[in-house]
């Protein structure tokens, strides 16, 4: 996730720009497969793009051209053969000078003549630079120094794969602490903090994890791992002990107290509003109070931006109720989501019917 959409020159596949600010509100997500589906522009026309243009990382670029030209410059493909060449061998190695100067020629005499009408007019009175392209800028982009494939990076890499692959909770014990101190906040406004921001996540995790069906992912067989690395995967009771389906029912219905609103978004998105039970806001307190100091920070005032939106006596009056997806609720709460349909009149209400749940023979 980034704002920087020179990533896509160092590799990336699919960027967020940036997370949203409002529940439920879209995800703007760029992918250089669409990408290149839309404009004809693969990742190495965007390199030449960035190389002809300027970028963060040549801000000076040529003198003259602007995103059109480059954009029309690319099309003709002069560069991949090079660039080709550059991606398959070591960035130690020197450019082949003479697939160089070809490049440079032809963008020059295209520049001049315009063969093939990819850009607007000829352009006589531009120069490329005597050094162009910079070598050092190329093999940065394609050859990055953090490329995840660099051998120095395959164990962090498999590191990074099992923790994205495996079930993980944050360690609340830790992570309060760590932000109380790190902020200099008081224990009051940590609580009402991971309240406001956390604890609507945490609870739609809790309902994942009450799914039929749901397993908790556990780490292969044959993966071997140092024992730092085995310390992260936290055992549980469930680990040693199947709860009965009795039990499952009785832990999913302690989650929600009702559905209270329906809505579409986007003619998609089906969403029920729930009220959760206060029950579960103790125990997540429970988790973030145990290394909190109570007495530090106590005379520290707050900055107006910190403060705002926070001084509110009860946050549980603002988490309590939750969007969720209709889906979700009709898995873990399929009489809620009957009742509450049964007993609303409403014209834009959605009719989902939950699955149907299996009699033992």
């Amino acid at each position: 996730m980034t704002g920087d959409s020179d990533v896509f020159l160092f590799g990336a596949r699919r960027v967020i720009r940036q997370w949203p600010t409002k529940r439920n509100e879209s995800v703007e997500c760029y992918d250089l497969t669409w990408i290149a589906d839309a404009t004809g522009l693969d990742r190495s026309d965007l390199i030449l793009i960035a190389l002809l243009k300027g970028s963060d990382y040549d801000v000076q670029g040529t003198q003259g051209i602007g995103i059109q030209v480059a954009v029309g410059l690319a099309k003709y493909h002069y560069h991949r053969e090079l660039f080709d060449d550059i991606l398959s061998i070591d960035r130690r190695y020197d450019l082949d000078e003479q697939k160089v100067q070809h490049l440079y020629d032809n963008l020059t005499y295209e520049l001049h003549h315009n063969t093939r009408g990819y850009i607007q007019k000829k352009y006589t009175h531009i120069q490329l630079d005597p050094k162009f392209p910079d070598f050092f800028i190329v093999n940065d982009f394609i050859h990055p120094t953090t490329h995840i494939q660099s051998a120095s990076y395959i164990p962090k890499a498999q590191e990074l794969q099992l923790n994205l692959n495996y079930y993980h909770e944050p360690d609340w014990e830790k992570l309060a602490p760590f932000i109380q101190h790190a902020f200099k906040w008081p224990i009051d406004y940590v609580l009402k903090r991971f309240t406001l921001l956390a604890f609507p996540g945490y609870m739609i995790n809790t309902l994942r994890r009450q799914q039929p069906g749901y397993k908790k992912p556990h780490m292969l067989k044959n993966t071997k791992l140092s024992s730092s690395q085995k310390a992260k995967y936290q055992t549980s009771l469930d680990d040693y002990y199947k709860l009965t389906s009795k039990a499952r029912t009785l832990s999913r219905n302690a989650i929600i107290e009702r559905i209270t609103a329906n809505k579409i978004i986007n003619d998609t998105i089906k969403l029920y509003r729930v009220e959760w039970d206060q029950v579960h806001l103790k125990g997540f307190y429970s988790k973030i109070e145990l290394k909190l100091d109570r007495k530090a920070y106590k005379d520290i005032k707050l900055h107006e931006d910190e403060d705002e939106g926070y001084q509110q006596d009860n946050v549980w009056h603002t988490v309590k109720r939750q969007w969720v997806d209709a889906t979700l609720i009709h898995s873990v709460h399929p009489s809620l989501a009957l009742n509450y349909q049964t007993n609303t009149n409403k014209a834009d209400l959605f009719l989902i019917k939950p699955p149907k749940r299996c009699k033992n023979a």
